[in-house]
């Protein structure tokens, strides 16, 4: 098999991923739960194009952030319900709204990003309840509902998705958009060496001790922490993105043959040699990834 050829960029920010050893300050990071003072980093603010061709609607539930982005051309009566990354103890980032700001600027859908609580402060079940009822809150309109989230918020779009399922008062989502999920948390789930070599963001061992925070207790087999494991038949049509240098990856692919036994329909995207959440990233295979996120939402 030929070996896929990287851009200039991303094998520029493969370099400073290795150089900054960003997959030890990961795990240094999720260390900083045991003192209870995980790091937060400084939420990203909402770019400033979106502000000048959209209005931002800025509010809270339950302390916690969420910000619809209605286009000043808004186009059909789609809604996206995003739910951001950062294995469940980091805030949104630029690269959460350089994807956005991608998808509102070429469809012209609506946009709310909900914050869920963030561990170690919070857990699961308290996250589960904030983002319930800001989804009612934002969801009151008569709107098509699209639900997206990238790495641990793709895991939590999976699961609330599952959630979705057992409240029938609340709409049903009509697309779901995962970019690299964390779709197993059980601490047995370890990765291949291979893949652990080969992925400079994430660790094994940082995943371990950031979902014992997030699941405080419960068992990380239970589908709302591990939601490959719910019910799949009921889910609607699926698109997954994955990149083959991530912890990850093997997750997807058994995930993807579930999916194919369940009869879901899904389109299941393998970005090859790039890392965890590409599509995010402002590279020459990220925004290929982006392009295909917005096809896949907008038809």
């Amino acid at each position: 098999m030929t070996q896929v050829r990287l851009s200039f960029f991303s094998n520029t920010i493969h370099f400073f991923l290795k150089l900054l050893n960003v997959k030890s300050f990961m795990y240094r990071w999720a260390k900083s739960f045991e003192t209870g003072k995980g790091r937060k980093l400084k939420v990203a603010n909402v770019p400033g194009w979106i502000r000048r061709n959209a209005d931002v609607i800025e509010g809270k539930v339950q302390g916690r952030n969420v910000i619809t982005i209605v286009p000043k051309k808004r186009k059909g009566n789609i809604h996206i319900i995003n739910f951001p990354g950062g294995a469940y103890g980091l805030e949104a980032n630029s690269l959460n709204w350089y994807l956005n700001k991608q998808i509102v600027q070429q469809t012209g859908f609506k946009l709310s990003m909900i914050q869920y609580p963030l561990a170690p402060e919070s857990y699961y079940k308290e996250a589960f309840d904030m983002a319930l009822e800001a989804y009612e809150l934002v969801c009151k309109e008569d709107e098509e509902i699209y639900i997206m989230g990238d790495s641990a918020g793709g895991g939590f779009s999976l699961a609330f998705t599952h959630l979705l399922n057992e409240n029938p008062n609340l709409k049903f989502p009509t697309k779901l958009v995962l970019i690299s999920p964390w779709l197993d948390m059980t601490d047995t789930n370890r990765p291949s060496d291979e893949l652990e070599s080969r992925d400079l963001i994430l660790s094994h061992k940082a995943a371990v001790i950031a979902s014992s925070y997030w699941a405080k207790g419960t068992e990380k087999s239970h589908y709302l922490l591990s939601p490959k494991n719910g019910n799949l038949s009921k889910l609607p049509k699926v698109g997954l993105w994955m990149g083959t240098h991530e912890i990850f990856y093997d997750d997807a692919i058994e995930f993807d043959k579930n999916l194919s036994r369940a009869n879901i329909p899904h389109q299941f995207i393998i970005g090859q040699r790039l890392q965890h959440v590409y599509p995010m990233w402002p590279t020459k295979e990220g925004r290929k990834g982006a392009s295909e996120i917005i096809h896949f939402l907008s038809n």
